[in-house]
């Protein structure tokens, strides 16, 4: 708990320097890219995958989709439609956007893309 606190504490002073010191916003994409890095790593490593179904007309899905590129989590996207109904029907897919981890360390069925996030970061620093 200490810990969490310390790198909050620390990546708020970090961006507040940033806002007062120039030249200061390269400290903090370069960390952001390490933690991508390690994000990326991860799931090479332990061959998590994570499973989103979607739809064309979902705005959430939109921005869910740009919030784990971003992070660096790699997604098989299924599109949830008439010619995908049996994955839909074998995962029990009744709202989208829905992600699915599911490996023997880890069981995750969320509809939120922070959830996954969160969840491979916290595997990233076991």
């Amino acid at each position: 708990m200490f810990k969490k606190k310390t790198i909050l504490l620390l990546t708020t002073l970090s961006l507040t320097l940033c806002l007062i010191l120039p030249g200061c916003e390269y400290i903090v994409k370069k960390k952001l890219r390490k933690a991508k890095e390690q994000i990326e790593e991860l799931v090479e490593a332990s061959q998590i995958e994570v499973i989103g179904f979607w739809s064309d007309g979902c705005a959430p899905c939109k921005r869910a989709k740009i919030m784990l590129m971003e992070a660096g989590i790699q997604v098989t996207w299924i599109k949830a439609d008439c010619y995908n109904q049996g994955m839909v029907q074998k995962y029990k897919i009744r709202v989208v956007p829905t992600f699915i981890i599911d490996t023997r360390e880890i069981q995750v069925r969320t509809h939120d893309p922070n959830v996954i996030i969160d969840t491979i970061r916290k595997r990233a620093q076991q």
